[in-house]
């Protein structure tokens, strides 16, 4: 997983930013243990030890970059023919600069009618691979997200460090067949973080081509969370949203429209359940392929690396509670790269 943006005043161009605003509430959940089996199916077998052979230069884990790359690891290959740069859905009388990590800096539809971030970034400052944050109303928290990639983990060695929170990939939906499958390390490693003390959430990949297929992926979400007996899940239950970058997706020709509907129908179903749902994506996706004016009331876990790698703070707009920050962090008890993440906990408790 990977990709993302956040912001304040430091927008030079259609038009000045200010304000964001959001509160994050979240409800532990007490899960109860049910039958489910889930298998592997024949074709996403063939899919997951398929060589891929063109790599383009979209920054991945180091263990994706050297094992084969599956429909359930879509960061690591970029097919260009899966960008969908047609936004004319989204007029607006205004634009702002994002960036973004494959096409640089970009001028996409602004609404300055809507709730804008408020993180003050003069008071943002990094400290290695680490990076703080304090004013008068936010607190930020630290995390990892990780899923099979990252192998056997030592979760004791992680809350060790310091870190706060992982947010664990449950499953995800095939790119082609459209089959679901578990992350096979979910419930080993949720189950091992928590007993070392990490609070957790969860985000499946999502390749819904229509609602009815969100509201699966949220019921299969749910169930799974039912079958490993999770209990306290007090950060989000997230969709993940993004391009997929090896083969052909089946979600690549969905309008903006269609593509927001099934991140809503998911998050929807989620809330019902008393979870708090979120969506992640990075600030090209936010902006140009679902339509940011119809989900100012789902959290946004928001992807932008341009602070580790160009020391350049956020861009993107609008609020968001979760900021994935980097692809490349170092922890002791996980192999290879990880991706940390900072929550910006509201000290007023979202009052």
């Amino acid at each position: 997983m990977r990709v993302k943006e956040i912001l304040f005043p430091i927008l030079v161009l259609s038009v000045v930013i200010s304000g964001c605003g959001n509160d994050m509430n979240f409800s532990g959940k007490t899960a109860t243990e049910v039958s489910y089996e889930e298998t592997l199916p024949e074709e996403d077998v063939r899919e997951e030890t398929e060589e891929m052979t063109a790599v383009s230069g979209e920054k991945h884990n180091a263990m994706e970059a050297t094992e084969t790359v599956s429909e359930e690891n879509p960061e690591a290959l970029i097919n260009e023919s899966d960008i969908m740069s047609d936004y004319s859905q989204l007029s607006a009388d205004k634009t702002v600069r994002i960036y973004d990590i494959e096409d640089g800096y970009m001028d996409v539809p602004y609404y300055p009618e809507l709730p804008q971030c408020e993180y003050d970034w003069s008071l943002l400052s990094v400290d290695g691979q680490y990076i703080s944050y304090n004013d008068d109303r936010y607190v930020i928290r630290t995390g990892v997200d990780v899923s099979k990639f990252q192998g056997d983990i030592d979760w004791s060695a992680v809350k060790e460090q310091g870190f706060d929170f992982a947010i664990i990939r449950l499953g995800f939906r095939g790119y082609g067949n459209g089959a679901l499958v578990t992350d096979e390390y979910f419930e080993k490693n949720i189950k091992e973080a928590q007993a070392a003390g990490l609070e957790v959430g969860v985000y499946f990949l999502s390749q819904a081509i229509d609602v009815e297929e969100a509201a699966e992926e949220a019921e299969y979400t749910l169930s799974e969370l039912k079958r490993c007996a999770v209990s306290q899940i007090t950060y989000p239950v997230v969709v993940d949203s993004e391009k997929i970058k090896i083969g052909e997706s089946r979600t690549v020709s969905m309008s903006n429209s269609e593509l927001t509907d099934t991140v809503i129908t998911y998050c929807e179903k989620i809330r019902q359940e008393g979870y708090t749902p979120a969506i992640y994506a990075n600030s090209q996706w936010l902006t140009t392929r679902l339509d940011i004016r119809r989900l100012t009331d789902i959290d946004i876990w928001y992807a932008d690396y341009q602070i580790m790698d160009n020391n350049e703070k956020p861009l993107y707009p609008y609020p968001f509670t979760l900021w994935q920050y980097t692809n490349h962090g170092v922890v002791r008890g996980i192999s290879g790269d990880v991706d940390l993440n900072v929550y910006f906990e509201d000290k007023k408790g979202g009052e």
